[in-house]
């Protein structure tokens, strides 16, 4: 890429899409706007209703165009929910003695992704989860040393092919060509992980709307990732359900008093609340009740 360029990146969640624009300066990527819109196409990260769907990604790039001022052609979109699965994969390649390649390297990383994967689903991405050269692990970069035998652990990403499909025809639609499509923890993983804290483990949980992903790093390798399909809308389904309110009404009480531990509010603190269009004052600690099992039962599922 060349100064000047224009990247442009999409996330198409369940609750919201988002439209971030980058130029390419002199030193790195340049910020240059940002647009959401609400999405009403998806549920659980997957596209339930293709035209909703076409008309929320048709908002957000107008937006970004706007407040920009460039005019959106392409995108790098992001993919997520329960139909992604992943898996560790091995390669090995001769190198007879010889001085470790690029082309030995992708030779052994061809080597690694030669395994079946079922007509339904397709191949989103293949990491690099570290090199053993004659014996000797844990390499991170083998290009330049000699050896005669090559492997490679990898780390296989893979999609439902519908899904795919369905994102791609849906930008489309909007006239949007789709450079590539990514998958969303690795995106983040990228913008906000260092590598002492790869090398040292961690792991990033994103609670969504429709689900929660996770990836992991251990030793700077992505050691797991995987999309639990629980969300954001979970607790607020959960509060709407328990307090007899409107889906409405429950999001805006979870924003402005959910808290996830109940002994953390004091038993007389009071809230105001809408039910059946009039006003009612309620305990706050009923709210925590409600979104304390559903927290916990999130934190299971993550560990």
């Amino acid at each position: 890429m060349k100064k000047g360029d224009i990247i442009v990146g999409l996330d198409v969640g369940t609750t919201k899409i988002c439209a971030v624009v980058g130029e390419v300066g002199n030193g790195g990527l340049q910020f240059r706007g940002v647009s959401t819109s609400n999405s009403i196409g998806l549920r659980k990260g997957m596209i339930v209703d293709a035209e909703a769907t076409v008309a929320s990604i048709k908002s957000a790039v107008h937006a970004a165009e706007i407040s920009t001022g460039v005019e959106i052609k392409a995108v790098y979109a992001g993919i997520s929910g329960g139909h992604i699965k992943g898996f560790h994969s091995y390669g090995a390649a001769g190198v007879r003695g010889k001085e470790v390649s690029a082309l030995d390297i992708e030779r052994v990383i061809d080597s690694a992704k030669a395994v079946y994967v079922p007509l339904d689903r397709e191949v989103l991405h293949v990491i690099p989860a570290g090199y053993t050269l004659d014996g000797q692990n844990s390499i991170r970069n083998p290009i330049g040393m000699i050896g005669g035998r090559l492997e490679a652990n990898v780390y296989i990403l893979t999609a439902a092919a519908t899904s795919l499909q369905n994102l791609l025809s849906c930008c489309e639609k909007c006239g949007i060509e789709v450079i590539d499509i990514i998958f969303e923890p690795l995106a983040s993983a990228a913008a906000i992980l260092t590598n002492d804290e790869k090398e040292l483990g961690v792991a990033i949980v994103d609670v969504g709307g429709g689900t929660t992903d996770i990836i992991l790093y251990k030793d700077g390798w992505l050691r797991h990732a995987s999309v639990i399909s629980v969300g954001g809308n979970h607790f607020t389904n959960d509060i709407a359900i328990g307090l007899k309110l409107s889906v409405t009404e429950s999001e805006r009480v979870k924003k402005g008093f959910g808290t996830a531990i109940s002994d953390m509010i004091g038993d007389a603190e009071e809230i105001e609340i809408i039910r059946e269009g009039r006003e009612r004052k309620i305990l706050r600690r009923q709210i925590a009740e409600i979104l304390q099992p559903r927290t916990e039962e999130l934190m299971d599922l993550i560990k």
